[in-house]
């Protein structure tokens, strides 16, 4: 309990520091920080009609401690429900290895699994509640300790985290159905129900699927999800069901943030993936008759947590990678990200200033994002809000960085955001500039 304790304290204390410090050095972003931020503000201010938007009922439990510090808070919680999806991982690991050191090195292999990092540090989503509530779900399946109240809460909980996850259940309930007879009528209640409400909550939203290139992203994309854990994950393919619908939609989507390691579609993956593979660990020491199970279990547990530590050190986020030290990669997440600068300070400032008023129609550029544009009446991504196409309203004030040259909406796209900049400096006045960092306002609006 002592060694799980340090472990859970030893993730949870770094990773906290490092979304602080994040958030301390303007490093978050417009998606998706900003859009929450500025729907819970929003809320608060006028809570009836935007309710409406809540289509992922989970942040109703988000506006208490965002009326209580804002997004600080939040960005603990998301930190701390994802160290305690650890403590499943450790109690399953236990269960199944019937060892206590080699679960210890499940969990810290689980612990360095780059996604774990990402959901962490990659803005707020509400996509990390998927590692706990997944967790449990399998944890009380395998321990045969369903409970209605139990199963209730979890789907529920889970059916409220994101419009997608229904699909998922579904397969997890049939997978449940196919493992073990125990509880049947509740599996077979929950899939029914899921069935229905999942069909009707996605139509709304609709479900893209366009072409399966470029393929090898893809392709890395997974083996970057699957190689930590040795890939013994397919020796239980039942157990990895509930992850073919996201699968699917990763396979055939042409947005490159869907397929990146480093965005928060990735997390939807783990659990399924670390729990068949730990299932994975004693087939293997069936494969190993000079050696005892239990030193079979403790090589193959201990390799595992290797090869974590190496796919860690390529792709996470963490002191102990290399995009945190090397400034060669250019990444969003090296060192020097993580420390405010004289520059951020007086940004943070003047932006403060310049939108006491917060009633401000706001077009952002996506990295040039601050928590005091999400209390403005209304925020757009830039640039929309600068002509009438596509645009909810028209903004009365930009606020752009061209250190970030060619950043549109979420991607780059160096020709319209040079378009942009004429229709800047044709239909709007510069309010204030420092270090390329510009705030500019219509001409309407400020005179």
């Amino acid at each position: 309990m002592l060694v799980k304790s340090k472990l859970l304290f030893l993730f949870m204390l770094p990773v906290s520091i490092l979304a602080l410090l994040r958030w301390s050095s303007l490093s978050y972003h417009f998606y998706d920080f900003g859009i929450w931020e500025h729907r819970l503000y929003s809320f608060l201010r006028n809570p009836l009609p935007i309710a409406f938007y809540f289509h992922r009922p989970i942040y109703w439990l988000y506006i208490p401690l965002y009326e209580l510090g804002g997004m600080l808070p939040l960005l603990f919680l998301q930190c701390g429900i994802v160290t305690l999806s650890a403590w499943i991982v450790h109690r399953f690991a236990v269960c199944v290895l019937k060892d206590s050191l080699s679960a210890c090195w499940i969990t810290l292999a689980y612990l360095l699994y780059s996604p774990v990092w990402y959901i962490c540090l990659y803005d707020f989503h509400t996509d990390h509640w998927f590692p706990l509530l997944f967790g449990l779900l399998y944890y009380w399946e395998w321990k045969k300790e369903w409970t209605l109240p139990r199963l209730s809460a979890v789907t529920f909980l889970l059916f409220a985290v994101k419009e997608v996850t229904p699909f998922v259940l579904i397969l997890y309930f049939i997978t449940a159905y196919w493992r073990s007879a125990y509880m049947n009528y509740l599996y077979m209640f929950y899939f029914t129900c899921f069935t229905i409400l999942g069909g009707l909550l996605l139509t709304p939203y609709g479900v893209t699927l366009s072409t399966i290139q470029p393929l090898f992203p893809k392709v890395f994309f997974f083996f970057c999800l699957f190689a930590p854990f040795a890939f013994l994950s397919v020796m239980k393919p039942t157990w990895l069901a509930p992850i073919l619908f996201p699968f699917i939609f990763v396979l055939f989507n042409s947005n490159a943030s869907h397929y990146s390691i480093g965005t928060q579609y990735a997390i939807i993956f783990t659990i399924p993936i670390v729990f068949s593979a730990i299932l994975g660990i004693p087939e293997i020491a069936r494969w190993l008759p000079r050696f005892k199970r239990f030193h079979s279990i403790r090589i193959t547990s201990l390799i595992i947590l290797i090869v974590s530590f190496m796919f860690h050190a390529l792709l996470a986020p963490s002191p102990l990678s290399r995009q945190f030290w090397f400034e060669k990669y250019h990444s969003d997440y090296h060192w020097s990200k993580f420390i405010p600068t004289k520059r951020d300070h007086i940004i943070a400032e003047s932006l403060k200033s310049l939108f006491e008023e917060r009633n401000y129609i706001v077009s952002v550029q996506n990295s040039a994002y601050h928590s005091i544009l999400a209390q403005q009446r209304c925020l757009l991504p830039f640039p929309r809000g600068l002509t009438d196409e596509q645009s909810i309203a028209q903004a009365n004030r930009v606020v752009i960085d061209t250190a970030l040259y060619g950043e549109v909406y979420d991607r780059i796209d160096e020709s319209l955001y040079r378009s942009m900049l004429k229709i800047l400096e044709r239909d709007f006045i510069l309010l204030w500039e420092y270090d390329g960092f510009r705030v500019y306002g219509s001409t309407e609006s400020e005179f």
